[in-house]
């Protein structure tokens, strides 16, 4: 048993993309729970009325570990797996290579490669910049270099929430996504506590989906977004400072990362 879980709040053209590539989705059995976070859009509302799924209501200010943590303490599934509201998935097959990595024993967060809609790349796995977590590549063309290192499956040391498989006792054993970190980098918290507990986090290209980012919720800098990056520097000072050990010495050069010793 696989449970999705989709946070959302309104935006009902999304909503129902990606819910229609879920249930187009081959793999079987598949459990969809969506997370409603206090949608008003009478379209949206009609849509989460409607669904055969299950539905979650969670008329809360926004926070994202709440919401998606609320998610999975009630899926049933043995593998979770977190997908934004914006995803748009277009091949049936898509949740597989994720599922198969998460059966190894050392294996923690699964990523996926998320493609803006114009074809460029938006996530291959996250590194460690000079300012902090960054998506390496982020814009880049399929055919450029260094692009085509982006593609090899292996391990990062983060990978986003936008689309991330987990083993459910993994997840419980680490405690969830943090609360604390309401807005941002409560990926990047996650995976760095499962490294911390021995498990390994990574990629597959295997496993490809158009992501439209932050559609729901916005990119912009608020007061909430700068107390969680003050936490993850207080929580995560060490690792911050290191250079990635986790992406090639080609990528590193050509999108400013430091370079490993």
């Amino acid at each position: 048993m696989v449970s999705v879980i989709v946070p959302t709040r309104d935006q009902p053209a999304f909503l129902r993309t990606v819910i229609e590539g879920l249930e187009a989705t081959r793999w079987q059995p598949l459990e969809i729970v969506i997370v409603d976070n206090d949608s008003t859009d009478p379209q949206a509302l009609d849509i989460l009325d409607r669904s055969p799924h299950r539905v979650e209501r969670a008329p809360i200010p926004f926070n994202f570990p709440r919401l998606v943590n609320r998610g999975a303490s009630v899926a049933s599934g043995d593998v979770l797996v977190f997908l934004n509201n914006d995803i748009e998935l277009t091949d049936p097959d898509w949740i597989e290579p994720l599922i198969e990595l998460t059966q190894y024993a050392d294996v923690g967060p699964v990523g996926a490669l998320l493609n803006y809609p114009d074809g460029t790349i938006q996530h291959c796995g996250m590194a460690i910049g000079p300012d902090g977590p960054m998506h390496p590549l982020r814009g880049i063309q399929r055919d450029r270099a260094p692009a085509g290192l982006a593609l090899v499956p292996g391990e990062r040391t983060a990978v986003t929430a936008a689309c991330m498989a987990i083993k459910s006792t993994v997840f419980w054993q680490l405690g969830g996504f943090e609360p604390l970190l309401a807005h941002d980098y409560n990926d990047v918290d996650l995976c760095l506590r499962a490294w911390q507990a021995g498990y390994r986090v990574c990629f597959t290209p295997f496993a490809e989906m158009v992501h439209h980012e932050s559609v729901t919720r916005g990119t912009a800098v608020t007061p909430d977004t700068v107390g969680d990056w003050l936490l993850m520097r207080s929580r995560w000072a060490g690792q911050l400072d290191r250079p990635d050990r986790w992406w090639p010495s080609g990528i590193a050069m050509a999108t400013g990362l430091p370079q490993p010793a």
